[in-house]
């Protein structure tokens, strides 16, 4: 019997996002059980949500500090490296 080559449940967002999505879930729930009364959140710059409306949410809860973490995707190599990149600067 052949097997699907991709059986992972499908997921409408990318990767990229799937990651940071179940990170900050992961650091609510141990900050969460620290006792501690912060609060984790993700933004995107594109997309959703958008920066502006997770600071309008966080000053709606009265949050009076933000610590912004900026997630940076790394490429799997140099940008001199890169093919495409060479295409494009030539």
């Amino acid at each position: 019997m052949a097997k699907c080559m991709n059986e992972r449940p499908f997921r409408s967002e990318a990767p990229q996002i799937t990651g940071i999505v179940s990170l900050t879930q992961k650091l609510q729930v141990h900050l969460n059980a620290a006792d501690s009364d912060e609060v984790v959140q993700h933004a995107m710059s594109y997309g959703s949500p958008s920066i502006e409306s997770v600071l309008r949410d966080l000053k709606e809860r009265c949050c009076t500090e933000v610590l912004a973490l900026p997630s940076i995707r790394k490429a799997r190599t140099p940008l001199s490296q890169s093919s495409s990149a060479r295409r494009t600067l030539r």
